[in-house]
């Protein structure tokens, strides 16, 4: 009786421990770049919204602020 003692892996289990290749990790990292500039791009836009519409906000407050104090005068 002869006993084997080699362990056969299957060529199936040594395509799952590869990893990711090089090319791979190339077009996540793009796709990622792609995302991150585009996010950034409307965060920019969305601050420079958000400033525009502060001033028009308080320009607006101290236009109605002079007009209450113009009829306040008046009942006098």
């Amino acid at each position: 009786m002869r006993i084997n003692l080699k362990m056969r892996t299957p060529k199936s289990s040594k395509r799952c421990e590869r990893g990711m290749s090089l090319i791979e990790m190339m077009v996540a990292l793009g796709i990622l770049l792609v995302v991150s500039i585009g996010i950034l791009s409307m965060s920019m836009i969305e601050t420079r919204t958000t400033e525009n519409q502060g001033h028009l906000a308080a320009r607006t407050a101290e236009y109605a602020q002079d007009k209450m104090e113009q009829l306040l005068g008046l009942a006098v």
